[in-house]
């Protein structure tokens, strides 16, 4: 908040400067409502009141306030009142000294209303389901991807003009009070619902406060899941556990954002031109681009704490380091798996109702000039499994970092990925270069000429140092020699894959097509894979 504030003042400076002196009042207006969504969000997201677990994570509603002589009604409603109070604050405030001044006047009821109505059913989300996280992170998802959407409903060109050609025939005026008014009693609603799953945790009633209920202490084989096939091995066990626990997250974060990306663009009414081009390529680039936000997290030993140490629990089970790291491999394969089946399925789903198929003419033209129709049909059945490949590097890629329990080398990692995601999307705002195979060899820089040299130099010093690292490995015991050859293969198979994709796609530059060859050796993990095993036994062994 803060900071917010900091923001908000030095803002409205520059705001009130650019309104004196006239100069460059257009580009002010987006920087102004660029700073209000951003204050806006970063007070959002500052007002949860919560209490978190000892290992991290997202708590609940603060179990200590419990023993206060107050009533529960005053627990819930002061902290939903006073974030109620700061969000609308909050965006008043850049109203009156970011956007007035450069003449703006943008509506007050209804964003505040709906800002109220965001952040308490957001907050009752995480106090009623403290006890379900997973239940929690998916409703969350869903009414984060809402509340990013719905306002588009308020906008004059939705209710009156797509709301018409959906169909709806009453007044538009009617329309927005309704709106409104729903808007006024969802706090209320919001509240009500906080109330009484609070009041139920405080006094033990809830059946998620982990007591048994009648029915489960007469049968206490529900508990337990009685009736269900052991697992064959503890292998299949872990690897049961870390998909329950991380497994679905990337599928989850990929759900929410095509949700974010596909409703605003549906409820806009134009997927002609370049619209339904954008979607596309936004749809396809989220699971690569959470793939390696998501495989920050991924690389810790418990996804959920930011501690890098093994617990004692963790660290005393039978189980080798490579049967830990072999569970997080399999997990992140199947979780790119299900990303990139959702994605497609939406995808193809949003092209088909709401997306223009003649802006896409220009690819297809494209496809059938340099690309005999084997060609395409290869390509369109690579370029998926390219993508979960890629996708799972992203996952997997930074284990040894996390897994070694160094915080610096941890934090040196995270650093790397924001940089490479910062520099990521500043070529995408700054619209990329749209025409790669107007690129030749005369045109890079005398440095680059020489990049495939350098590429196979790092090559060769890699598959050295995997033979190096894999041999350690097999001479500590850690994984079988069955399962290193296991893993090589599987190291053949993605640099295949990855480079016949880059192979046919690049077929009009030679020149470019040795350097996605070399480039597909280089980026499938085979070195940092085996130093992902030597890492967690040295963590566990040191925890």
């Amino acid at each position: 908040m803060i900071a917010g504030a900091i923001l908000l003042l030095l803002g409205g400076a520059l705001m009130h400067w650019m309104a004196a002196t006239g100069s460059g009042r257009e580009h002010g207006a987006t920087v102004a409502y660029a700073l209000t969504a951003l204050i806006v969000t970063a007070a959002v997201g500052s007002v949860h009141f919560t209490e978190g677990p000892t290992r991290g994570g997202l708590g609940g509603f603060p179990s200590r306030l419990y023993q206060l002589p107050i009533s529960t009604c005053c627990l819930v409603a002061v902290p939903l009142v006073c974030g109620a109070l700061t969000v609308v604050g909050t965006y008043l405030s850049c109203v009156l000294m970011l956007l007035q001044p450069l003449g703006r006047r943008p509506p007050l009821l209804w964003p505040s209303l709906y800002l109220v109505a965001g952040v308490s059913f957001l907050q009752s989300m995480v106090w009623s389901l403290a006890f379900r996280p997973r239940l929690r992170l998916l409703c969350l998802g869903i009414g984060v991807a809402l509340l990013a959407s719905v306002w588009m409903f308020f906008l004059p060109d939705i209710y009156v003009g797509t709301l018409s050609d959906w169909g709806f025939v009453g007044d538009p005026e009617r329309f927005m009070t309704g709106m409104q008014v729903g808007l006024a009693f969802a706090g209320p609603a919001a509240f009500g619902f906080c109330w009484n799953r609070v009041r139920a945790q405080r006094h033990r009633r809830s059946p998620w406060s982990g007591r048994l209920g009648p029915l489960d202490r007469k049968r206490p084989g529900r508990l337990i899941g009685a009736g269900k096939q052991p697992f064959a091995s503890a292998a299949r066990a872990l690897l049961w556990h870390e998909f329950r626990r991380t497994g679905w997250v990337l599928p989850g974060a990929v759900a929410v954002l095509l949700l974010m990306t596909a409703i605003p663009t549906a409820l806009g009414g134009d997927g002609r031109g370049q619209v339904t081009a954008g979607v596309m390529v936004a749809m396809f680039m989220a699971p690569l681009v959470l793939a390696k936000i998501v495989g920050c997290g991924l690389a810790k030993p418990d996804f959920w704490s930011d501690n890098l140490r093994m617990s004692s629990f963790q660290a005393a089970l039978p189980l080798t380091a490579g049967s830990w790291v072999r569970s997080k491999w399999v997990s992140a394969l199947w979780s790119s798996v299900i990303a990139w089946s959702l994605t497609l399925v939406v995808a193809v789903g949003w092209l088909v109702w709401f997306g223009d198929f003649a802006s896409l003419d220009d690819w297809r033209i494209e496809l059938g000039v340099y690309y005999a129709w084997r060609d395409q049909v290869l390509l369109m059945v690579l370029a998926p499994c390219a993508g979960i490949l890629l996708s799972w590097r992203f996952l997997v890629s930074e284990l040894h970092t996390g897994l070694s329990g160094v915080t610096w080398l941890r934090r040196l990692a995270d650093g790397t990925t924001a940089v490479v995601l910062t520099a990521f999307f500043a070529f995408v705002l700054r619209g990329g270069d749209s025409d790669p195979g107007g690129l030749g060899v005369h045109s890079l820089p005398p440095l680059m000429e020489r990049l495939p040299l350098w590429m196979a130099v790092a090559l060769v010093l890699k598959m050295i140092a995997a033979v190096v690292a894999w041999d350690r490995v097999r001479a500590t015991g850690m994984f079988g020699m069955a399962s290193i050859l296991a893993y090589w293969v599987w190291w053949l198979i993605g640099v295949g894959v990855l480079a016949a994709t880059g192979f046919l796609l690049f077929q009009n530059l030679v020149w470019v097509r040795s350097l996605v060859c070399l480039a597909a050796l280089l980026v499938f993990p085979l070195v940092r894979s085996a130093f992902a095993i030597l890492a967690l036994s040295h963590n566990r062994s040191h925890r």
